[in-house]
């Protein structure tokens, strides 16, 4: 077996996580451009760098709307018999959250982003990577 990086320990700044948000949360905060993923095919889905706290607080500032919403990114327990089946091609293709929800099962935005977790692990990036090499 191959040593992947696991994007689990990259160092990102205390108390910051990689977090699937809408383009709501995209619109509002105004983030770097370094800790902003290319959206996903469907063109509404992002993956940031941010601290649970700046989005509580963007997310009472803007008093909750209900396009604004973020799910932290971590590992799922979708087998990897189904990960493994999940390509870079067929996600620049279909979209990733169509081809998790195709080949896993998976829709709900907390479950979406769990797989994604899972499938950065397997391809040994960090999300944001895998969110601006499917839209390359």
């Amino acid at each position: 077996m191959e040593n992947k990086r696991d994007w689990q320990k990259d160092k990102l700044p205390q108390g910051q996580n990689y977090f699937l948000v809408s383009k709501k949360v995209i619109e509002i905060m105004k983030l770097p451009e370094e800790k902003v993923s290319k959206p996903d095919k469907c063109g509404d889905l992002f993956i940031i760098i941010a601290g649970i706290s700046s989005l509580e607080e963007e997310f009472t500032k803007a008093r909750g709307p209900q396009d604004f919403w973020a799910r932290e990114i971590v590992l799922s327990n979708v087998t990897d018999n189904k990960i493994k089946r999940i390509t870079l091609q067929r996600m620049k293709r279909d979209g990733i959250k169509n081809t998790i929800e195709i080949k896993t099962g998976a829709t709900t935005g907390k479950n979406v982003a769990c797989v994604i977790g899972s499938i950065c692990l397997h391809l040994g990036i960090s999300p944001l990577e895998l969110f601006n090499k499917v839209s390359e």
